[in-house]
């Protein structure tokens, strides 16, 4: 009993040895920190905004892949919702709502012409201009429009517009008539000579004749006078909204660019190193005339066991040509959007002589960071943790707002402040307890250690049984 005894006095050890890796994640810190710290600079703001802060090469060179190590806190040191997307070009467009008006009063004075009075409902909107809708055509008037707040005195809410119908001669109307800001919800209409005198399309022609001959011809033009006739009045109202136009972008530089012939393989090898911005485009700088080479363009990855190789992302063809009239030239290697740090092209030279390349030029889309900011609020940006994870927020106000097209503004990020007790690099630090290799090593070892003592205990009691 006492061999018994000391290998459960063993085993105890054992599971005492391999608790910390149980517990440390209960005992760890309370949540990732961050390399690197940004005030962000907002302009100045009366309401809820839009906010975009556009993303520098330092921010792309410090996150990771996919960017979990980011967070925006407020000066209350919460986390506030964003997104991040890449940045357009906006261009305003008027969108014009239109409703019915409704019609109070109408009446014709001799000397001024037409006068209708309109009202806005109780959930109108104010209006920016009236559409007055008639079925004729080929008419010319002018009107003047008045706002008034209790039907009793009346203030011009407007210079006087024509409103036309040029349909006998060309395609020409106008039936809109514009109207100034105010707050007045009743309006009045002056339409001058609502009876106007129009020149009928019918002529009359009478011709006099002896013999065969001509000797007289008289034409007669009819004038008729016709009404103007309304049949609705309609308010509309111009509202101008911002909508995405096409994709800014930007271009990056490169560090340690390399050119190197291989002359065993025929071919041309160029290397450069990015800040891991988002490159979309790869352009070969050379000044060699009359050429056409295919060209792969590599990155620089791990495999599963963690050793950096080179993969092909992109495959393309550079060619320039200048013989007489033909002049044509495509120089640039589209990529799928990539973020890596290190990149190659391969340039197929056969048997022709290398081209003459003294560098690349980088292109790629532009990222902001995007967020709604209230006035009086402060934001600091961080970023850079090898083990923070994505955070999940309530975007949707944010979303809605975009897709709207509301007034944005730009902030400006500060100068980056580094924390020094984060590691600069930004692979995730090794934790045994997350490491399920040690984990899984572990219980075997506790397994095999237990078994082989009760195996021994056992054969140790199985003498006593006999006796």
């Amino acid at each position: 009993m006492s061999r018994l005894s000391g290998f459960a006095v063993v085993g105890f050890v054992i599971v005492l040895c391999f608790m910390p890796l149980v517990v440390a994640p209960v005992v760890a810190e309370d949540g990732p920190r961050y390399r690197w710290q940004r005030d962000v600079e907002l302009p100045e703001i009366a309401d809820t905004t839009i906010v975009g802060i556009p993303l520098d090469s330092h921010f792309f060179m410090e996150t990771r892949d996919g960017w979990p190590d980011v967070r925006l806190k407020n000066n209350s040191d919460q986390s506030v919702a964003f997104l991040i997307q890449t940045a357009y070009d906006l261009k305003s467009r008027t969108v014009r709502q239109t409703w019915p008006a409704q019609n109070l009063a109408a009446k014709v004075d001799a000397t001024t012409g037409l006068h209708v009075e309109l009202a806005l409902r109780e959930n109108d909107p104010l209006p920016t201009g009236i559409r007055i809708i008639t079925p004729l055509r080929d008419f010319e008037h002018q009107v003047r429009v008045e706002a008034s707040a209790d039907g009793n005195s009346w203030t011009s809410a407007g210079p006087p517009t024509l409103i036309f119908d040029y349909s006998r001669y060309v395609d020409a109307r106008n039936d809109f008539v514009p109207i100034k800001s105010g707050t007045h919800r009743r309006f009045r209409l002056t339409i001058e000579n609502v009876t106007a005198e129009q020149e009928s399309l019918l002529l009359d022609l009478h011709r006099r004749l002896r013999g065969a001959n001509e000797i007289d011809r008289t034409e007669n033009t009819t004038i008729v006078r016709r009404p103007f006739r309304i049949d609705r009045v309609e308010f509309y109202r111009d509202d101008e909204t911002a909508v995405s136009s096409h994709q800014q972008r930007a271009k990056y530089s490169t560090l340690n660019f390399v050119v190197a012939p291989r002359e065993k393989d025929h071919q041309t090898l160029l290397t450069f190193e990015t800040r891991r911005e988002p490159i979309t485009e790869i352009k070969v700088v050379t000044e060699s005339e009359n050429f056409s080479r295919s060209a792969t363009v590599e990155t620089e990855v791990e495999d599963i066991n963690g050793k950096l190789v080179w993969q092909s992302i992109s495959k393309g063809t550079l060619t320039r040509f200048s013989v007489g009239s033909i002049q044509s030239q495509e120089l640039g290697l589209s990529i799928p959007e990539s973020h890596s740090s290190r990149y190659r092209v391969l340039i197929e030279n056969r048997d022709s002589p290398p081209l003459s390349i003294s560098g690349v030029e980088l292109s790629g889309p532009r990222y902001e960071l995007m967020f709604l900011a209230s006035p009086a609020q402060k934001f600091t940006l961080h970023y850079g943790s090898p083990d923070a994870k994505a955070g999940h927020y309530d975007t949707a106000a944010l979303q809605a707002s975009l897709s709207a097209g509301s007034t944005r503004v730009t902030a400006t990020p500060g100068s980056p402040s580094e924390n020094q007790n984060v590691p600069a690099d930004q692979k995730p630090r090794w934790a045994p307890w997350n490491d399920s290799r040690v984990l899984l090593g572990g219980i075997v070892t506790l397994t095999l250690l237990l078994g082989w003592g009760l195996y021994m205990a056992g054969k140790r009691i199985e003498p006593s049984a006999d006796k």
